[in-house]
């Protein structure tokens, strides 16, 4: 069985129409949402992208926004369960060592900003 979160109202009535169990919330809504359900494996397919905003990582919030989502995520992971980040596609390469630099090294809305935040 598998268990879907969306923020998106039309990919929720989209899935449930095709008889998936779907819930609309974000990931910080997990915890509330599931309670003391645990599950094997938690799947964020292109959803990481938008866990930390250009907001964010200006003021200095974007490690913040991380630990949320990983502290709501770990709340509904089964011990020795397992995470799977998917990430979308860039137009160009990047280099994977760009990602622990600051967002603000980079120029404002380029792929490589988004990348590090």
């Amino acid at each position: 069985d598998a268990t879907g979160v969306t923020p998106a109202r039309s990919q929720v009535e989209d899935c449930r129409g095709r008889g998936l169990d779907v819930r609309l919330a974000t990931m910080n809504d997990i915890k509330h949402i599931f309670g003391s359900s645990k599950f094997n494996a938690v799947i964020m397919n292109g959803s990481s992208e938008y866990t930390a905003t250009p907001i964010d990582a200006l003021v200095g919030n974007e490690r913040d926004r991380w630990r949320q989502l990983f502290a709501g995520i770990s709340c509904v992971l089964k011990e020795k369960g397992r995470l799977m980040i998917a990430a979308l596609h860039f137009r160009e390469s990047q280099d994977i060592r760009q990602i622990v630099r600051h967002p603000m090294n980079f120029k404002l809305k380029s792929d490589t900003f988004y990348w590090s935040v």
